[in-house]
């Protein structure tokens, strides 16, 4: 587990995995400009919500902000 996300996250997931990727792309000034990982962070989490809803019951749900 990143150092930055200790105490935040109990084990190495997808989402900790995620969570780096876009650090470290975000301070190489590549492909991503994110200041802000803990709110892609909560997208990233609602859109996972809204697929697996969407795989199991086969019925899309409305966006929202």
């Amino acid at each position: 587990i990143p150092d930055v996300d200790q105490g935040r996250e109990s084990r190495f997931t997808c989402r900790v995995w995620f969570k780096e990727a876009i650090r470290r792309l975000n301070g190489a000034q590549l492909f991503v400009n994110c200041p802000d990982q803990r709110a892609i962070a909560f997208q990233y989490n609602q859109l996972s919500i809204r697929l697996s809803q969407y795989l199991t019951t086969g019925k899309a749900v409305p966006w929202s902000s």
